[in-house]
């Protein structure tokens, strides 16, 4: 700036100088009086000239912009996402039970009679069922009934519909399952449901004195490690080759001590296997003893009462023995009976694969006359 200033100060005198005429006069000689009056005269318009410069360049001159102040850096707000609730979209082929119209679970049938089964359903989705839709037979116990029945009428979506099939009970007794869904026009598969029935021995089926079916009110496992494993029940071995028995109490105080047991009878309507415990283990035996509570001492053999298992397919049919009948006999004074289940061939193959039944519910069926 200062510079700049200089240049033009130097400017306007050599401007004046000529603008002022000359220091000579006539005679070619250096006039003193007009060069000094000169030098004056100049001196004074340098200053003027000096001064308007100055005023000019402080108004021209631009305002100095003072250092921006840092402002500490502010991570960016997060944006708040608000997600709008999914409403649930009702789906199209989805089936409600109500009720079983006839036959409730495990209603007694006598061996080879015929019986209608009904059930109520509730068309739960979005879709109609038609024609086109069917009862289809799934799997377990099929009682003569056919592989699949078309649908009667249409279903509109809230309504409900009565499903009938005719069954005939098995000729052996025990208890039998058979599983339906029903099939859309499309061919997709929804809705299961089942009927369940339990079959007598055909010398019992008019049988007139008294009956009491009962499921176990306590049950439980131990390992050959005497580990105790509550409320659930499994015979055979586990994936640590840990051999382990099922072990169940049941409640008699309904039969009057004084009453006499005609029959008994052993039913495994609940139960699921992992592995191949009868094909690696071999067959299951059932004993008696005085086990609950249960303790690390109770991995033993205890009474047998003549009732083996020896094959899956068994545990779906009743077993009895006189052994049994008379088990339950004495265990009316104590108003109990204790039994446990276990493999007894090989209670454990060491291959790392566990082998077993876990039991959901074991039943009595006793046959007695006060």
């Amino acid at each position: 700036m200062k510079k700049i200033a200089f240049l033009l100060v130097t400017a306007i005198m050599v401007l004046a100088l000529i603008g002022c005429g000359s220091a000579f006069n006539n005679n070619g000689d250096i006039d003193q009086n007009a060069l000094v009056a000169t030098a004056v005269k100049q001196t004074d318009d340098a200053r003027l000239h000096s001064t308007e410069v100055a005023k000019a360049l402080a108004t021209e001159a631009p305002t100095a912009t003072p250092e921006p102040t840092q402002i500490p850096a502010t991570a960016e707000p997060t944006a708040t996402v608000i997600i709008p609730t999914a409403t649930p979209s009702e789906p199209c082929l989805s089936m409600l039970f109500v009720d079983d119209v006839t036959i409730p679970d495990n209603t007694w049938i006598a061996p080879g009679e015929t019986f209608t089964k009904t059930w109520r359903v509730r068309n739960d989705g979005s879709c109609t069922w038609d024609s086109g839709y069917k009862v289809e037979f799934n799997y377990g116990a099929q009682m003569e009934a056919p592989a699949s029945i078309s649908l009667s009428k249409d279903v509109l979506p809230g309504d409900d519909v009565d499903i009938t099939v005719e069954l005939e009970a098995p000729a052996d007794a025990g208890t039998y399952t058979g599983h339906y869904w029903l099939k859309s026009d499309t061919g997709i598969f929804f809705g299961p449901f089942y009927v369940q029935i339990f079959v007598p021995v055909p010398e019992l089926a008019d049988f007139d004195g008294e009956t009491l079916e009962v499921s176990q009110n306590l049950l439980g496992s131990v390992d050959a490690a005497g580990n105790v494993i509550n409320e659930s029940a499994y015979a055979g071995d586990t994936a640590g080759d840990d051999r382990i028995q099922a072990f169940f109490s049941f409640d008699l105080t309904e039969i009057p001590t004084t009453a006499t047991i005609e029959a008994a009878y052993l039913l495994i309507p609940s139960y699921s296997g992992e592995g191949a415990p009868f094909g690696q283990l071999g067959y299951m035996r059932v004993y008696s003893g005085a086990i609950f509570p249960l303790g690390a001492g109770d991995y033993t053999t205890g009474e047998f009462e003549d009732i083996e298992y020896q094959s899956e397919a068994e545990l779906a049919t009743s077993k009895m023995s006189t052994a049994l009948n008379s088990e339950i006999q004495d265990s009316l004074a104590t108003g109990k009976i204790e039994l446990q289940f276990f493999f007894h061939q090989t209670q454990s193959n060491d291959d790392g694969i566990a082998d077993h039944v876990e039991f959901s519910e074991v039943r009595l069926l006793i046959y007695y006359t006060p």
